[in-house]
């Protein structure tokens, strides 16, 4: 019998670091915990759950053994669908995932470039189809609909990219005011 990590036992573990680490802070530091640097963090460890558990999960412990595993490497492919509703949830879900990226990664750390955005989309987006075929080849992963897709990481950089141009013209346009 396998025993699948889900969602919800993603946001129940991130939740449990979380209050241990504000813990350690408060009792152990002593130091203050400053409520917009938390919310901030907060921020940034939603998305992180959203992104992880939306591409990576449920993972099957212990794995029910290799999946059959596809490769798309047909950039051709995008424009292969002939579902609307499955191309939308494809092509929009993957470019809209990856919008906030860089909002959350603004509002805790320093601002990026577009290149640096841009390498730092393409990476993650890399990282999470690597990922996905490792649990498909492990039998992690339960979803035989699951594939490596060079559209998926087309997809999500250029969503990474449409957060950063959304980003900056919105403090052009507050600047000029």
């Amino acid at each position: 019998m396998a025993i699948a990590l889900n969602n919800r036992t993603l946001f129940i573990l991130f939740s449990i670091v979380y209050i241990a680490r504000l813990l350690i802070i408060i009792l152990i530091k002593k130091d203050r915990v400053h409520f917009k640097n938390e919310a901030k963090k907060i921020i940034l460890l939603v998305y992180g759950w959203m992104l992880i558990s939306t591409t990576l999960f449920p993972i099957l412990i212990p794995p029910v053994g290799i999946n059959r595993v596809t490769f798309n490497y047909n950039v051709l492919g995008l424009f292969n669908y002939t579902d609307i509703r499955i191309w939308i949830y494809n092509v929009l879900g993957n470019i809209v995932l990856f919008i906030p990226m860089y909002f959350c990664i603004n509002i805790n750390y320093k601002a990026l470039s577009g290149k640096c955005m841009f390498l730092v989309s393409l990476f993650i987006s890399v990282l999470i189809e690597v990922l996905q075929l490792v649990e498909n080849v492990s039998g992690l992963a339960d979803f035989t609909s699951r594939a490596t897709d060079v559209n998926d990481v087309i997809l999500n950089t250029l969503g990474g990219m449409i957060g950063w141009l959304v980003y900056e013209t919105y403090k052009k346009l507050k600047t000029k005011e």
